[in-house]
């Protein structure tokens, strides 16, 4: 019989030393082998002491040393927590994505720091890097970091919260020197000159893959301002940046802004359009659709009018339109497979024209629509009725009369993530409907089910969660339930059945447990939480 098999001083990962059996074939290395075991273990011990704390020889170290340190954290406003120099040093050229996180930059120069960002040490793998900062002055620091590092950078996300930037020429002088850079993400800094606006798209736009601005950051020049050709009225042409002409993925984020702002975003995605493939635009103003010029309706006019024949993927949260803009634009977007009109007029007109395009409803996988208070029951029945490559869906209210007038079964198979509001109002045993619609759904991994005005909804093993239990592959479940309606609790009972049911269970939010459920929940690693988690 094989005896145990011990790891043996200086035996090198995945090595098999068995003890009184040296013909015996290759058995399974040990568990510690497994790079995400140990990246499991890393989250519970610090980074620099997890290889101490396990009794392992100097070839364990060198191997897993690489998977510790590809991604690497560093919280400069508590600099005891941080590694020495030294250590960072020697193990700088294993970090591949590096995120930096500071409270305020006069820290960074703070004598109790082991070292500063002034004599950080170069990673020469590094190709990611993430810098959350919350105040935006003596920055100059932060910018020789990029500078340090602009031959391998190739992504960079900047984040600020509040103040204008110090020296806003030293962002661009450092960004036009990272000659890889294919991905931007800019967030809360605040830009004082327009021109430095100008001169950092043109030079980015020939380069860029991604770019991701949010914030209150200010748009490429207003419509006072002679630097830049942004005509007054838009039906006027619009000048061409000349080399642009890469950009696929163009993401704008951004506060209150005034018509001019909102404009002068509108000519940003007119410069791009030729290559766009995905946008993302949420400009939280007042402004309404209802005017003929509204910026709004004219980045609607410039897509439908074909000058977008990429666009795969159309976010506009929030933003209203009018019917015959969008008839025009889901005509010319052929390539379109994700949506997201979420608090948008989108209502039956829209659906019925939808309905008429034949290669939408067999292509769209994405259709994102919560909060349109044009949306009836009616229509989300039918949507998923007749869509039958939905992979992600999100909407309002369905009654339960809905279903019952319409009993054709859901055809999209495909189904990961579903979120609903259900209302209850005619039928005698609502959940039990609704549970046999989800039971069809065998791919569904995030399902949220939520009533109106703080209602419950019945969902454990009595009143049959049981017939969920062909789903398995449910990751996040979400269920609003109440903790005023002990009916509706889960107990151990219905714990155990998830853990047996769904194996990759992660989340489980909305429903009231008792105490005995939540340590059976706690002993597996499953997040809970009464109310729902915030995305």
């Amino acid at each position: 019989m094989l005896r145990h098999r011990e790891i043996q001083p200086g035996q090198a990962p995945g090595q098999d030393t068995l003890q009184g059996a040296p013909d015996s074939p290759r058995r399974r290395p040990h568990p510690l082998a497994i790079p995400e075991i140990l990246c499991l273990l890393a989250e519970f011990l610090d980074q620099q002491t997890t290889l101490d704390a396990m009794k392992v020889s100097r070839a364990w170290r060198t191997a897993f040393t690489p998977y510790l340190w590809k991604d690497a954290q560093m919280n400069m406003s508590m600099p005891e927590r941080e590694p020495p120099y030294n250590t960072v040093l020697m193990n700088a050229h294993f970090v591949h994505t590096l995120r930096l996180r500071c409270k305020h930059t006069v820290a960074l120069k703070h004598p109790i720091l082991p070292f500063s960002l002034s004599n950080f040490p170069t990673c020469r793998n590094l190709s990611k890097l993430t810098i959350e900062i919350m105040d935006t002055n003596n920055n100059g620091t932060l910018f020789s970091l990029i500078l340090q590092h602009s031959m391998f950078l190739t992504s960079v996300s900047l984040t600020a919260a509040v103040g204008p930037l110090e020296n806003p020429s030293d962002l661009w002088n450092a960004l036009v020197k990272c000659i890889h850079l294919r991905q931007l993400e800019y967030a809360g800094m605040r830009l004082t000159d327009p021109s430095e606006h100008m001169e950092l798209y043109l030079m980015l736009w020939s380069r860029l893959d991604v770019l991701k601005l949010s914030g209150d950051w200010c748009a490429p020049g207003t419509l006072d301002n002679p630097v830049f050709i942004i005509p007054k009225g838009l039906d006027d042409p619009i000048s061409e940046i000349p080399g642009s002409g890469r950009l696929r993925d163009l993401t704008i984020e951004g506060t209150h802004m005034h018509r001019d702002k909102m404009k002068a975003q509108a000519w940003m995605i007119k410069q791009c359009s030729a290559t766009l493939t995905r946008l993302y635009w949420k400009p939280k103003s007042w402004l309404r659709a209802v005017e003929k010029a509204s910026p709004m309706n004219y980045v609607f006019s410039l897509i439908a009018m074909g000058q977008c024949p990429n666009l795969e993927t159309l976010l506009m949260p929030g933003l209203d339109y009018s019917l015959d803009i969008f008839t025009e634009l889901v005509k010319k977007m052929r390539r379109l497979t994700e949506i997201d009109l979420a608090a948008t007029n989108f209502g039956f007109w829209e659906w019925t024209t939808l309905q008429t395009l034949p290669w939408h409803m067999s292509a769209i996988r994405v259709l994102h629509l919560e909060g349109c208070l044009n949306m009836t029951g009616v229509i989300i029945q039918d949507m998923l009725c007749s869509l039958p490559s939905l992979e992600s869906f999100k909407a309002g209210n369905l009654w339960d009369i809905d279903i019952i007038d319409d009993p054709r079964p859901w055809i999209c198979k495909d189904l990961k993530e579903l979120v609903l509001t259900i209302v209850f109002r005619t039928s005698p045993h609502p959940h039990r409907m609704i549970q046999s619609r989800l039971s069809s759904l065998l791919r569904l991994e995030i399902c949220e089910l939520n009533r109106p005005h703080d209602e419950c909804f019945r969902m454990t093993l009595q009143s049959g969660l049981d017939r969920l239990g062909s789903l398995r592959r449910m990751r996040r479940f979400h269920v609003q339930a109440g903790k005023d309606a002990p009916w509706a609790m889960w107990k151990e009972e219905e714990v155990e059945w998830a853990l047996k049911h769904w194996p990759f269970l992660e989340e489980l939010s909305g429903v009231a447990l008792t105490a005995r459920a939540q340590q059976l929940l706690c002993r597996h690693r499953i997040r809970y939480a009464p109310t729902r988690f915030r995305s």
